[in-house]
């Protein structure tokens, strides 16, 4: 199995278990609250985690276009992971009352495990090294 499919299935199984810890840590006088990542965007970062997967293992062999599909997903996930980080990162800042947030390590997992797979998806995805060139007023060559 290619390094870059070893971490995108590192980073898939970060996803999914990301989504099942808490993201935020609520406290109050009136006790201790979780949010697990499934109450939320979780869905999202599992279900890409899920998509990665199976991507991975259709054709584990070598690399391929569909890995530019994975890095895409793989982005959305860290880009949705950062969202929430930041935004339960300002609650606690913001909190009043008494209460006080925390981020989760359900939160923290997902985050470090989306950079992981999209690191591993830009690896397996084809590099185009060089376009082909064209002048204006030269007919077009084939490919040699």
């Amino acid at each position: 199995m290619h390094r870059g499919h070893q971490l995108v299935v590192a980073g898939a199984a970060g996803l999914l278990l990301g989504a099942a810890l808490p993201w935020a840590k609520i406290t109050s006088i009136f006790g201790t609250m979780t949010k697990a990542g499934y109450e939320g965007d979780g869905v999202i970062t599992g279900g890409i985690g899920i998509i990665l997967l199976i991507m991975v293992f259709l054709r584990p062999v070598r690399p391929g276009k569909r890995f530019i599909g994975g890095a895409i997903l793989a982005g959305l996930a860290a880009a949705a992971s950062i969202y929430d980080f930041v935004d339960v990162a300002q609650s606690i800042s913001e909190s009043e009352f008494g209460v006080a947030a925390s981020v989760g390590s359900g939160l923290y997992l997902s985050v470090v495990a989306a950079l992981i797979a999209l690191f591993g998806s830009l690896q397996v995805a084809p590099v185009i090294t060089s376009a082909p060139t064209w002048t204006p007023g030269e007919e077009a060559q084939p490919p040699s």
